[in-house]
């Protein structure tokens, strides 16, 4: 997962995890002297990395031949700063850490194997291989034994050349391996050693415990006595005996155990045959058991399909139970897949029931099968029946595929049987096929798809072909004038320019208009919508003209105020800001220029002078000339306003006899509305103050009085 790199300029480079290829400095400048030529003075004999998810350490074994020098390590973490460490023994050719990262093994020029604890505080091993050649590969076997190999007779030609392994452990445990012919490399896997030549390949592996109890001499353990039990059995002579010998076991309590003895045993064999022993004995164990788990036992016969079919010469790949496991099966269907052993796959696939998986491997197989020789017509026909038998299986794949390869029409045939649109149409995008995407896109009913294949068209052809492409599909154009009046409206604009349809680009500069902040801007936004609309439009246009008329004014106004208060306000707001402000002249010029009517002006100069509480102004102006609007207006506005004097003034200008009464009683003032009620000779007037609640009991009794007098 982790690639570290040392250059001939001795700078230490890592790429911390391969799937983001980002290299850093392991060290940092101010401590790359450590790999100056002080420290460092040729590039190294042999380099370890150690990974464990973040974390990043590298071992560095320096080259030196002087053995009077001694050895030396040279560790480096990503992060932090670098450790050399001097050791009391001669100096290394090749450093080795085993699987857990907890143990190192060293070979030295001396030709001493070594396994210490990657501190070199302790050590286990201290092997002498009697040569000081170093050897051309170290590598761990387990986490206990560590294996050697050498080439020999190399001068003599390839065809001469012999690699020697050796295998040394604790206990003074050492094996020389026969000589295999040919260059040996060593490969470091989860649970052995696999040993790879020019003609064939060996595991090496510590012998199972499982299998040491079964087939150990003089075992006694109970899977010992269930096998053999099995094969007296099967045997036939002695048939009575086995069946003893399994109540005994069953007796003893330890039958379940033995029986997923040979269970585990029959995964961890490779010989076939031997498999089926086990096997066997293990179905023959658990009849004899009261509760079981038959579960186990089946899952162990489908594994070992898998491992012996992929075992097979003609498959090649010869994994362990343990390797299996912890690939999974859907890594296994992947990895022949790579190797282009699709029946295989399926066949695995098939045999474990994995639906998913199975559809996969067809998918694989296909577009393998698009890039062979022979006619369209041929590999449509094959591939559609092969796929076909899998309901709702994907063909974008495969017409990717086929695309890729330079088989346009295949791609095309194969892509008719894609069922779903949203695989459909991102393939005829890239296909260029764009009516097509566009056709199937507004079939779906899929907005979001149409946007796609509108947005790739635009993108991808020139203005002209796409209005044209627009044209052919009404439903297309509708979505993306849509999509432009909210994300594109210049786009939007040029397209109705270009459809002669200028009016249309007011909607554009009035939602513009009302999206930017600039004075200027706004202007010149309001221009084009006036001169677009000056033809069809004209009366839309006046109004147009009018707002651009006010900003102006607004723009004026704030300028001398330095205020940008009154930028935006409608023509009511403005008035009434300027004649809060007493400019009588711009009130006169925004009143004339957007054609305010009398009784607009009336109502907002009124509602201006009541804010400003300018009480004498108010009443010369409503004297000065005839009010359009009444004089009731007035009073309610200083009701409104707090200013029941002030608005007394005025309710005796209210010709209304019922609107005198109600404003009466809106001041609190009953016995006055009483009293216009009776002077008017209005019973029901009188009977309408009555039902106030401000009305007391003294006014009420004067209200009887008064409609008594009325008959």
């Amino acid at each position: 997962s982790a690639l570290v790199a040392l250059t001939e300029s001795c700078e230490l480079w890592a790429v911390p995890n391969v799937r983001d290829p980002r290299p850093v400095m392991l060290l940092p400048e101010e401590d790359n002297t450590v790999l100056s030529p002080q420290k460092l003075t040729e590039l190294p004999r042999d380099m370890q990395v150690y990974v464990d998810g973040a974390d990043l350490e590298v071992f560095i074994a320096p080259k030196s031949d002087d053995e009077q020098i001694g050895a030396s390590i040279l560790k480096v973490r990503l992060g932090f700063p670098a450790d050399f460490q001097p050791l009391s023994e001669p100096p290394f050719t090749h450093l080795a850490l085993s699987q857990t990262h907890k143990f190192i093994a060293t070979f030295d020029v001396q030709g001493k194997l070594k396994c210490n604890l990657v501190d070199f505080r302790d050590s286990y091993l201290d092997f002498d291989c009697e040569s000081k050649q170093p050897p051309t590969q170290l590598c761990w076997c387990g986490e206990d034994v560590v294996a050697c190999v050498w080439r020999r007779d190399a001068a003599l030609g390839p065809d001469k050349v012999q690699s020697a392994v050796l295998l040394a452990g604790p206990g003074d445990f050492f094996e020389r391996l026969s000589l295999y012919p040919g260059t040996a490399v060593l490969v470091h896997e989860m649970d052995g050693l696999r040993v790879i030549t020019n003609t064939k390949q060996e595991l090496i592996q510590r012998v199972p415990e499982c299998l040491v109890k079964i087939f150990d001499v003089g075992s006694v353990d109970p899977a010992y006595l269930l096998f053999e039990a099995w094969g007296e059995f099967e045997q036939e002579k002695s048939s009575g005996l086995s069946i003893s010998k399994m109540n005994d076991l069953q007796n003893s309590g330890h039958l379940d155990a033995a029986v997923r003895t040979c269970i585990e045993a029959a995964g961890m064999e490779f010989d076939v045959p031997t498999q089926r022993r086990l096997l066997k004995a293990a179905a023959f164990g658990k009849d004899f058991c009261t509760f079981f788990d038959h579960s186990e036992y089946v899952s162990q016969c489908e594994n070992l399909r898998v491992l012996n079919s992929l075992r097979h010469h003609e498959t090649g790949i010869p994994l362990t139970l343990s390797q299996l496991k912890t690939l999974t099966i859907t890594e296994v269907a992947e990895m022949l897949v790579r190797h282009h052993l699709h029946y295989v796959a399926y066949q695995m696939c098939d045999f474990l029931g994995l639906e998913k998986s199975k559809e996969l491997v067809l998918i694989a197989w296909a577009c393998a099968k698009v890039c062979t020789t022979g006619t369209d017509d041929e590999i449509h026909a094959e591939v559609v029946r092969k796929l076909s038998v899998v309901p709702g299986i994907s063909f974008a794949t495969v017409s990717d595929a086929a695309f890729v390869e330079g088989r346009g029409h295949l791609a095309m045939m194969l892509l008719d049987h894609e069922s779903r649109y949203s695989e459909q149409v991102p393939l005829l995008i890239k296909m260029g096929k764009y009516e097509a995407a566009l056709d199937k896109a507004i079939t779906s009913g899929d907005t979001d798809l149409v946007h796609l294949v509108l947005i790739n068209i635009k993108r991808k052809v020139d203005p002209n072909h796409f209005r044209r492409t627009l044209q052919k599909f009404p439903q297309a154009l509708d979505i993306f004038l849509s999509y432009c009046a909210v994300q594109d409206p210049e786009a939007l604009e040029y397209h109705n320019i270009h459809t002669n349809n200028p009016p249309a680009n007011s909607h554009v500069y009035l939602r513009r208009f009302f999206e930017t902040l600039d004075i200027q801007e706004k202007l010149s936004l309001l221009e084009k919508c006036k001169n677009v609309l000056a033809a069809k439009r004209p009366k839309d246009s006046e109004v147009v003209d009018e707002q651009i008329q006010l900003l102006r004014i607004q723009e004026e106004v704030s300028k001398e105020a330095g205020s940008t208060d009154l930028i935006g306000l409608s023509v009511s707001e403005t008035i009434s800001q300027l004649i809060q402000r007493k400019q009588p002249k711009k009130v006169e010029r925004v009143r004339r220029a957007c054609g305010i009517s009398d009784k607009r002006f009336w109502w907002v100069k009124l509602r201006a002078l009541v804010k400003m509480q300018e009480w004498d102004e108010l009443e010369k102006w409503s004297r000065d000339a005839k009010s359009p609007i009444g004089y009731q207006p007035f009073a309610e506005q200083c009701i409104l306003a707090g200013a029941t004097t002030q608005a007394e003034r005025y309710l005796s200008r209210v010709p209304d006899a019922e609107e005198r009464v109600d404003l009466y009683c809106q001041l609190g003032n009953v016995r006055r509305a009483i009293l216009e009620a009776y002077q008017e000779k209005r019973e029901d007037l009188l009977k309408r103050v009555a039902t106030l609640s401000a009305a007391k009991p003294e006014d009420k009794e004067l209200i009887e009085e008064y409609i008594k007098l009325l008959k």
